[in-house]
């Protein structure tokens, strides 16, 4: 059978925040009829890659081409492009100040110049297709959040588009309504429009593509038929651990035996309902290693410095701008200390003046923190202020991870391959800089305080597999795992 015409061409795609590259050489072809899911942990660069195709990001570099045609910085060809390639995003993008029916009809009637009467039959076609027609003059205020969802897919049905594009349709939504939302999503599979969809629901991706893309790390790791994707035999070893869980638990493959499934044979304790543990420690005491070993026991994701990576990108501070905000707030300390002396810096103003270089960035950070909280999935979040963000979350267990000056110094000078006096340097500098962090973001010493915190663990007492056993006993004894 002869293969289908070329929609959209990505040809060596390329994204980049200041120095961080979020996208790396990303190569693809999207044929007619092909409904593409792309897969992949936060912060890969799945919405980033959907936003260079629909041009809301610029590409760094690369070329994307719209039937042969290479898709240019002009604006007029940008809006072009756009009324034939659409996007429903995860946020909805509604009109609150106009009904339902005027938010499907105005796109067509605005960008398309479509006469009234057609632009009403459009919109009431497509709202009956996603079961919405019956709520033609309500506003966004009065829908739930699938419904809001289900108006924005109509919406963009009435453009009459030749390609769909799909930030996670259903991450905004309460559980009860993602099915609603995916329902209609395969009913459009089944049509043959052509699509491309970034999602976290596994199930649905494995069901509905003709093809899926994991990415990592900003690359497409893998390109494959879902037969092929979602196979305890995948011979991709980074796709298969990422899917690892999702394999087991869907296919009910015997895994006791079976080599390649190893990291779903890991998982030492079934999880029960859903939780976020956060970890406060200081440098060097293994708690970043001891969030890494609980969420690999767990098969759950591990997030740090996906969060600054993606606060970055959503808040359009660079990376680097934190880093040397940083930097310069401790050559402040420094050089004010013999000023300040023993004061409580939380409030001395001085002390504090410049220590705004990321306030963008930390509201960014608890967004997504936030956003994680709220999510369907169980995680484990290092760092960040999460366990402030998070104080008034019921679902979350936090923790702080301490130990002796002596245990940290020896760890750094084995990690850091330092001497004593680095590693004593590194230590304090760190220290001193989370010590304010948290002071100016919770207003007050949240970090060291022990009553804010669920437990307490000493590091060079437990030891790293002993500390991740006193964790897992309080998810147990919280009825969040068996």
């Amino acid at each position: 059978m002869a293969k289908k015409d070329v929609v959209i061409k990505i040809e060596n795609l390329g994204k980049s925040f200041g120095d961080h590259e979020v996208l790396k050489k990303i190569d693809f072809e999207v044929r007619e009829g092909e409904v593409i899911c792309i897969i992949g942990s936060s912060g890969s660069g799945k919405s980033t890659l959907l936003r260079c195709i629909n041009k809301l990001e610029t590409q760094s570099c690369g070329k994307i081409y719209y039937r042969g045609k290479e898709i240019s910085e002009n604006q007029k060809q940008i809006n072009e492009y756009r009324s034939k390639v659409g996007m429903v995003f995860q946020s909805f993008n509604l009109f609150n100040n106009k009904t339902v029916l005027q938010n499907c009809m105005i796109g067509a009637r605005k960008v398309l110049h479509v006469p009234k009467e057609e632009a009403y039959d459009r919109a009431i076609k497509h709202l009956k297709e996603v079961g919405m027609a019956q709520y033609i003059n309500a506003r966004p205020a009065q829908l739930s959040g699938g419904q809001k969802q289900r108006v924005a897919i109509a919406r963009a049905l009435c453009m009459n588009p030749d390609v769909l594009l799909f930030d996670e349709p259903t991450s905004a939504l309460d559980p009860e309504m993602v099915g609603d939302v995916l329902n209609v999503m395969k009913e459009l599979a089944k049509s043959g429009l052509t699509m491309i969809i970034v999602t976290h629901e596994m199930a649905f991706a494995r069901d509905v593509s003709t093809r899926t893309i994991f990415m990592d790390k900003g690359l497409i790791a893998q390109d494959d038929e879902p037969a092929n994707m979602f196979n305890i035999n995948n011979p991709n070893e980074r796709t298969r651990v990422f899917l690892s869980r999702f394999i087991a638990e869907k296919t009910g493959e015997n895994v006791d035996n079976t080599k390649e499934a190893v990291d779903a044979a890991k998982i030492t304790n079934q999880i029960k309902k859903k939780f976020v543990v956060t970890f406060a420690r200081g440098f060097g005491t293994g708690g970043k290693e001891i969030a890494s070993k609980l969420a690999k026991d767990l098969g759950i994701h591990c997030y740090e410095n996906r969060i600054l990576t993606l606060a970055s990108q959503m808040s359009g501070v660079p990376e680097e701008e934190f880093i040397e905000g940083n930097e310069k707030l401790i050559r402040k300390q420094k050089g004010i200390a013999a000023l300040l002396g023993g004061m409580n810096r939380s409030k001395s103003p001085i002390a504090r003046k410049n220590f705004t270089s990321d306030d963008k960035l930390f509201e960014s950070q608890s967004k997504i923190i936030k956003e994680l909280a709220d999510s369907d999935e169980s995680c484990v979040i290092v760092g960040k202020c999460a366990d402030y963000v998070l104080k008034d979350y019921t679902n979350v267990v936090s923790i702080y991870i301490e130990a002796p000056r002596n245990f940290c110094v020896r760890r750094t000078m084995e990690n850091m391959k330092c001497d004593e006096a680095t590693a004593n340097r590194t230590i304090a500098e760190t220290d001193k800089f989370r010590a304010d962090y948290y002071e100016y973001y919770t207003n007050g010493n949240y970090w060291t305080n022990p009553v804010n915190y669920d437990m307490t663990l000493n590091s060079e007492r437990m030891g790293i597999e002993g500390c991740v056993a006193h964790i897992k006993s309080l998810l147990k004894l919280k009825g969040y795992i068996e």
